[in-house]
């Protein structure tokens, strides 16, 4: 084993102790500092071997994190997909998951509370906001419309 492969793992293991990552995501990481292809694989290999990384597991545990914090399955699906995961995982993740319109109500419910959904103004501002985190609009407005209607009786 020579000294930059020795260097590559170490930092590999720095990284592993910081945070849980995606294999692709630990690979990229190496990639920047320089180090060779050969030792990479060899050390994600030996990483996997040893349980130090599991892709399904953090492929689960992010995704669960990611919905809990509100956002949308295509904001997941892009986070995914910039971490490196390939389009038919992050479809069979994301199919499992809950229609967004509780999302969307949960969030009409806590961040979005103060606001009035009857003024034409804040009503857009919501609408824009929830569409920036990634809902479909045909959901933003099925939840605006229910939180109105729940809001008037």
């Amino acid at each position: 084993m020579d000294e930059n492969h020795l260097k590559a793992k170490n930092y590999a293991l720095r990284c592993l102790s910081a945070k849980s990552y995606y294999s692709e995501e630990l690979r990229r990481a190496m990639r920047k500092k320089g180090h060779c292809e050969t030792s990479i694989e060899e050390i994600v290999a030996e990483c996997f071997r040893l349980g130090y990384l599991d892709d399904e597991e953090w492929l689960q545990v992010f995704v669960k994190s990611q919905f809990s914090r509100s956002r949308s399955p295509l904001a997941i699906a892009a986070k995914l997909a910039a971490k490196g995961v390939p389009a038919e995982k992050r479809k069979e993740l994301l199919e499992n998951l809950e229609p967004s319109l509780a999302s969307i109500t949960d969030l009409l419910q806590s961040k979005y509370s103060k606001r009035d959904l009857n003024d034409f103004k804040e009503r857009q501002k919501v609408i824009a906001a929830l569409a920036r985190r990634g809902f479909r609009f045909e959901d933003i407005l099925a939840a605006i419309q229910q939180a109105c209607l729940e809001g008037t009786s």
